[in-house]
């Protein structure tokens, strides 16, 4: 009898060690509900140097550095398909773009060079306006679309895709910054703007120009582009309207003074959203500039602190705001803003998730961290894959479950990290000497 109640309660007690380990592991997030969606690395691979950009494109990983290399994985093992070296060091890295199957890369000497997609060889090159010794040392300002590679550093110059025949160039326009949106339009089937000018991207000529200041890059979408932060005074940097103008014509579609600044606006069918540092969220209809709805998101102070700041203050901080992420098949936006002390390695964010009808605030997520860098500036933004939601706040890194804004994973790293990319079901990140593969 005696034997049998000492094994009854050797028994008891082990069950409660048990019980309390998983508890304690459950409470540090070892371990989650088992209905929750949970991150897996897919692969990781150390790599060489620093990345400078990196692309995931037709089941391939594509990563550059400054030293002019360019490295190709497969996206689904990690597995490295080749590597080349071309160009030379440049000082602002070597930038990607995957254009119709072809790798497109920013090389020293402001030019960018076409890569076979397989195999890493360059087949054609496209040569930037440079006409200073220190642009020469840069890889120039790109993208590709409509056929067209569009190039910039000392002026603009716009070549054939396919054939690498100069279209035009204007050796004029300095520290004009390039932005690309597809849409259709009498003129030419895509919407090249410059400043404040819609440009033919066939020959050049200007179409319309709106006058005043705004903040870039302009929303292109439909048939309008969209002007933000816009005042009518050239040079001034308190617009507080989103002007929504005709593309074809330049004419005003309607205006919406938002009485803050706005942070950049993203379009999502019929519906414009952004935030604002008046502390809430709008969405606007894109037809004709109505307030849909409006929610106050600043419950932990993060914009009113920084609105209150004084720069005689011992700290200097800076706000940044991830674009609006709308997942349109679950009616849900989710958004992230964050501010940073400047020299410090401090930072407070809030990420948060909302009903995309109504509003409504479905989770917040307050994070108040201490980064592995100094915050020299205050970087965020959301990719959204297979429910869990990955957040870079400054070098970190935040997997969350987006039903609830539970955390899955979280993970630092020392020097930098790009915004995740979500293809395929993955979700790909380069930050330190690292590639990793979620999923």
């Amino acid at each position: 009898m005696n034997k049998r109640f000492s094994l009854f309660i050797a028994v008891c007690l082990i069950l409660v060690v048990v019980a309390a380990s998983l508890a304690v592991l459950y409470e540090k997030g070892f371990l989650a509900d088992s209905t929750e969606p949970e991150p897996r690395i897919l692969w990781q691979n150390d790599i060489e140097r620093f990345a400078s950009d990196f692309a995931v494109a037709d089941g391939k990983v594509f990563s550059s550095d400054a030293w002019s290399n360019v490295y190709c994985f497969d996206a689904q093992s990690g597995k490295s398909l080749w590597n080349a070296s071309i160009g030379g060091y440049s000082n602002n890295g070597l930038p990607l773009e995957v254009y119709d199957g072809k790798l497109y890369v920013g090389c020293r000497g402001s030019v960018v060079n076409r890569l076979d997609i397989n195999t890493g060889e360059v087949e054609l090159s496209y040569q930037a306006p440079v006409s200073t010794s220190y642009g020469f040392k840069w890889a120039p300002d790109f993208f590709v679309a409509d056929g067209k590679v569009f190039t910039s550093q000392n002026g603009i110059a716009v070549y054939d895709v396919y054939t690498g025949d100069l279209l035009w160039n204007y050796s004029s326009y300095l520290g004009v910054k390039l932005i690309k949106a597809n849409i259709s339009a009498p003129e030419s089937n895509y919407v090249f703007m410059m400043d404040g000018s819609r440009v033919n991207p066939n020959n050049g000529s200007t179409l319309w120009t709106v006058s005043g200041s705004f903040s870039e890059p302009q929303v292109v979408a439909q048939d309008k582009v969209l002007f933000w932060n816009y005042s009518p005074v050239e040079d001034q940097d308190d617009g507080q309207t989103l002007l929504c103008v005709d593309a074809s014509s330049g004419k005003e579609a309607w205006r919406f003074d938002v009485g803050a600044r706005m942070f950049q606006p993203t379009v999502s069918n019929d519906m414009v959203l952004f935030g604002a540092e008046d502390g809430y969220l709008y969405t606007v209809h894109f037809a004709n500039g109505t307030v849909n709805w409006r929610t106050f998101v600043d419950d932990q102070n993060i914009i009113e602190t920084f609105n209150n700041h004084t720069e005689v203050e011992q700290y200097t901080l800076g706000m940044g705001a991830s674009s609006v992420q709308v997942d349109p098949q679950d009616q849900r936006v989710f958004w992230s803003v964050i501010v940073s002390r400047f020299g410090t390695n401090l930072y407070n964010a809030t990420i948060l998730s909302l009903d995309l009808s109504d509003g409504d605030i479905i989770w917040t997520l307050p994070v108040k961290q201490v980064s592995l860098n100094d915050a020299r500036s205050a970087l965020s933004s959301i990719t959204l894959s297979n429910n869990l939601l990955y957040v870079r706040e400054q070098s970190d890194l935040y997997c969350l479950d987006a039903n609830n804004g539970s955390i899955q994973l979280s993970q630092g790293f020392e020097h930098y990290l790009f915004p995740p990319i979500a293809a395929d079901n993955k979700v790909f990140v380069a930050a330190d000497l690292w590639l990793i593969a979620y999923e």
